[in-house]
């Protein structure tokens, strides 16, 4: 019983760990594409300062852009942005940030996400 309670602990503390980090704001400033973009179109995501944020949808040699904000609060990336007339609010927790590569896992869809930085 003591050997199940101490295996139990050990695969929860890093999950407890991960949700306490603090991630370096200023890495995530730049533009940044998902490392497999969805089929239908093209996605570049570009943090600002100030918190602001714009998007770029390429679709079919057509390109529309967005603007928004977005608020980093520890590992907790919550994104408010317009693309298309239609108002988006996904939230991501940030895995992984270095100047070159970021993982996400979206809280609502529950999957990760991996995206580079366009340089």
């Amino acid at each position: 019983m003591l050997c199940q309670l101490l295996v139990s602990v050990l695969l929860l503390a890093p999950s407890t760990t991960f949700a306490e980090e603090k991630i370096d704001g200023k890495l995530l400033l730049g533009k940044w594409v998902p490392e497999k973009q969805p089929e239908q179109f093209k996605l570049t995501v570009e943090y600002l300062k100030d918190n602001k944020l714009t998007v770029e949808i390429e679709a079919g040699g057509d390109k529309q852009k967005g603007e928004g904000t977005y608020k980093l609060d520890g590992n907790k990336l919550d994104i408010k942005v317009e693309v298309l007339g239609q108002e988006h609010t996904p939230k991501y927790t940030i895995k992984k940030l270095t100047e070159s590569e970021m993982v996400t896992y979206d809280e609502d869809k529950k999957e990760e996400k991996t995206f580079k930085k366009v340089k």
